[in-house]
């Protein structure tokens, strides 16, 4: 057992606009090893452009135990 830092980012997580029950994408971010914000603070193609697009929700997940 370990524990885990992770970000949930909504910034641009939505319902549809036509549907309020339409499945919006959750946009999971398996961090390479090393702090996540270094990661989350580089990744604006996830947070910015694909959240943004398509109004999903991103998670970034710290990977620092490897082996």
């Amino acid at each position: 057992m370990f524990s885990m830092r992770y970000i949930v980012d909504d910034s641009y997580y939505k319902a549809a606009e036509s549907d309020e029950t339409a499945a919006r994408p959750i946009l999971f971010y398996c961090g390479n090893e090393g702090d996540i914000w270094g990661f989350y603070e580089n990744s604006g193609f996830v947070t910015e452009t694909l959240a943004k697009r398509w109004g999903g929700l991103v998670v970034f997940a710290e990977h620092r135990y490897f082996g």
